[in-house]
């Protein structure tokens, strides 16, 4: 429907783009580059832009509002954006639908509607996020959605949608089973009610809840086969020619063939030119040249004679920020030229013109949004470190810290820090043992210390006292599973040799619902049992190492993931607690019909790993959380917002790392 003569994203027929990638490679940039540049295309066709990032950076990009109502983005008549707020669109889905929820509950086991109830809803986070892509859905099916279109906009003819970081990404994917388990346990609920009437009437005809699950189902299809359709959707990964760029763009790329996700174009930005009489940029470009041919030899090599492989569209890296209409117009000329030009030049950006389409960083001490208004945030204030006035991170080396989380918005050095800050802990005392643990599900850990990271504590070579582990969060939830489907079936066998029928629909429910625990409750799991590794821990007993022997370690380094997925993560103990005081009062209540002695006490141990895990995020004595920005606008944006939630959560942040600040 929107044509150009580009060989980047010329497929006609293409109505939904998504652009991804590591955080920080500009992903936001490209998006809303390429929104403008299709408006500008094509008047007559109707383009929107939509972010689904839980730290929406779309306002910071354009320069301009972009809320939870559709908008035109300044006077581009046609060219509209919206920031999603899956939560709101989560709290619709229940108003409309809690009614005939409660009905299905009602019919599907011996639980009372209250308890089942506050289980399910409970087990819905990630749904929010389904929620969002439904939605979008909606809107380039018709003009008239409920609450988000005017009546006069009609279809929208392209949505792009600028997602989250890979990590994030990735887990986005992977929402519509997770939904689909959700239906089918609801099902399987109803399944029982369907054969009694069946049994005593003769036949079954299906009423709202059959439709409500069927109708949903339907929309969960519909989002798989609408990001699996390569005739009108695609998936453009954003990458830098840095080596963790690069690995976690491998992660993407798999996860999207998993996905059956159409790939064709990859964008390698900020690709540095060289330069003459500067010799940090001449250094920049030696240093980028390796990893850009080993991006050209991943993820390029398009054949246009075959069309296999992936179109390499390269964007050099410009003097400024590209941020507002005009340098995104430009910026999107850049993207859009035909792979046989000379590069154009980013005329926008320079001369005269320079200070009416890139908006430099406020000073330091002055307006709103500069890095002087990060400072004051929270208990204390947050200090700005920069070396450059002899103040940095040494104070943490002698602090008595057990616990320093380090953390920002994607693309800013927070695995590059997380790691020194590892090195020097351990170099300054080697007789005890530190540990560098990454909670990111797209963590670059293992590139950044130059070594294999498993899901085992192990040591880092050359480095005495170090040791290192990537999270593998699914690894126990799938111990948590088993344990639990173990005791349901041996006691359900105990019920008359399993001939009961209330039984047999009973059991297979009660055997689903450990499957609806909620989306990334995985990785609190996984911080538990970091929290057993800690020296005086006092839960269960500690993990070993692979020949067997005790670790416990001094001080734990967390590199977290990018800001929206961290600051879910954050929120995720006072959700876990909460899963698990419902689940244990359900086992408790009807301890009489079924007692689950083993699952009980585990769920026991779980909710007390909660609680520690909730009290070292708190504990302003021995735990840090080390926040790291760039000197661009939409860094100091974005970090801004993240300083203000950590200070809701209560989580002590007084250090603020300006990173990249060019010599």
């Amino acid at each position: 429907m929107i044509a150009h003569t580009s060989a980047f994203l010329s497929n006609p027929d293409l109505r939904f783009i998504l652009f991804g990638g590591k955080g920080g490679t500009g992903k936001t940039t490209c998006a809303a580059a390429a929104a403008l540049h299709f408006a500008r295309l094509r008047p007559d066709r109707k383009v929107l832009l939509v972010s689904t990032d839980p730290a929406h950076s779309l306002s910071d990009s354009l320069a301009w509002p972009v809320g939870g109502e559709i908008a035109p983005v300044a006077d581009v008549s046609n060219c509209f954006a919206l920031a999603l707020d899956a939560a709101a669109l989560l709290a619709d889905f229940n108003r409309r639908n809690g009614a005939v929820m409660q009905l299905i509950y009602s019919r599907g086991t011996y639980f009372d509607q209250e308890d089942i109830a506050g289980f399910f809803a409970l087990s819905m986070p990630g749904m929010d996020e389904v929620m969002a892509i439904v939605k979008i859905m909606d809107l380039m099916r018709a003009g008239d959605a409920v609450g988000y279109v005017p009546q006069s906009a009609g279809l929208y003819d392209l949505v792009i949608l600028d997602t989250a970081p890979a990590g994030h990404t990735i887990r986005l994917l992977a929402l519509p089973e997770h939904m689909e388990q959700w239906i089918h346990v609801m099902d399987m609920m109803l399944e029982k009610h369907r054969y009694m009437v069946q049994r005593f009437r003769g036949h079954y005809t299906p009423d709202e809840a059959d439709r409500f699950l069927t109708d949903l189902g339907r929309d969960v299809q519909q989002v798989r086969d609408l990001l699996r359709d390569p005739r009108t959707t695609e998936f453009v990964p954003v990458v830098n020619a840095e080596a963790m760029s690069i690995y976690e763009t491998e992660t993407l790329f798999r996860a999207l063939n998993e996905g059956g996700i159409s790939v064709r174009s990859v964008i390698l930005n900020r690709l540095a030119e060289v330069r003459v009489g500067c010799p940090f940029c001449q250094a920049r470009q030696q240093g980028q040249a390796p990893y850009a041919a080993e991006i050209a030899a991943k993820f390029g090599g398009y054949n246009p004679s075959t069309g296999s492989g992936h179109r390499l569209v390269t964007i050099p890296l410009l003097p400024h920020e590209v941020r507002g209409v005009a340098a995104l117009t430009a910026f999107g000329e850049l993207l859009f030229q035909p792979l046989s030009s000379p590069p154009a030049p980013f005329s926008p950006l320079r001369g005269e013109r320079r200070g009416s389409v890139a908006s430099p960083l406020p000073s330091q001490g002055g307006g709103a949004g500069g890095v002087g208004a990060l400072q004051g945030g929270g208990a204390g204030g947050v200090g700005v470190l920069s070396r450059a006035e002899g103040v940095g991170l040494a104070d943490l080396l002698t602090r008595d810290l057990r616990f320093i989380l380090v953390g920002g918005k994607g693309g800013v050095g927070k695995t590059t820090l997380a790691a020194a800050t590892a090195l020097a802990l351990a170099r300054r005392a080697p007789a005890g043992k530190t540990l560098i643990f990454s909670t990111d599900p797209a963590s670059a850990l293992p590139d950044s210390l130059g070594c294999a990271v498993g899901d085992a504590p192990a040591p880092v070579a050359g480095v005495p006292g170090l040791y290192a582990v990537q999270v593998n969060a699914e690894a126990g939830l799938a111990d948590l599973r088993e344990r639990y489907m173990a005791e349901i079936n041996e006691v359900f066998d105990s019920f008359l040799g399993g001939g009961s029928l209330d039984v047999a629909f009973d059991r297979d429910v009660m055997l689903e619902m450990i499957s609806l625990i909620p989306p990334g409750l995985d990785e609190i799991i996984s911080l538990m049992s970091l929290m057993d590794l800690l020296v005086g821990a006092d839960l269960a007993p500690a993990q070993g190492d692979r020949k067997g022997s005790p670790l416990r370690f001094d001080r734990v380094v967390l590199d977290t993931a990018p800001t929206g997925h961290m600051l879910r993560l954050l929120e995720m103990p006072e959700l876990a607690m909460d899963w698990f005081k419902t689940f244990f009062r359900l086992l408790i209540k009807y301890s009489g019909v079924v007692t689950l002695t083993k699952t009980a006490q585990l769920m026991v141990e779980m909710f007390k790993g909660v609680k520690k895990v909730q009290a070292h995020l708190a504990d302003a004595q021995h735990t840090e959380f080390v926040a790291v920005t760039i000197p661009e606008a939409m860094g100091v944006y974005e970090t801004e917002r993240f300083l203000a939630s950590l200070d809701t959560m209560r989580v002590p942040c007084r250090r603020l790392v300006v990173n990249m600040v060019v010599p």
